[in-house]
């Protein structure tokens, strides 16, 4: 069960980051969205492969 909840939580945490409302304070102009880095595109993608083998992991064992 922690596994998920860790899951959850990065998941959580990486959504609220790139979220509209972490922007620029009131009364600033807001820029167009910028899509996000090469490196932050792998970061996501590795920690969602590691939660991915640990839950496959516990799965099996």
């Amino acid at each position: 069960m922690s596994d998920l909840a860790l899951l959850a939580f990065a998941l959580t945490l990486g959504l609220a980051s790139r979220a509209p409302w972490f922007g620029p304070g009131r009364g600033t102009p807001r820029r167009p969205a910028e899509p996000p880095a090469p490196a932050e595109l792998a970061l996501w993608s590795g920690l969602l492969a590691l939660a991915a083998s640990l839950l496959a992991a516990r799965a099996l064992f």
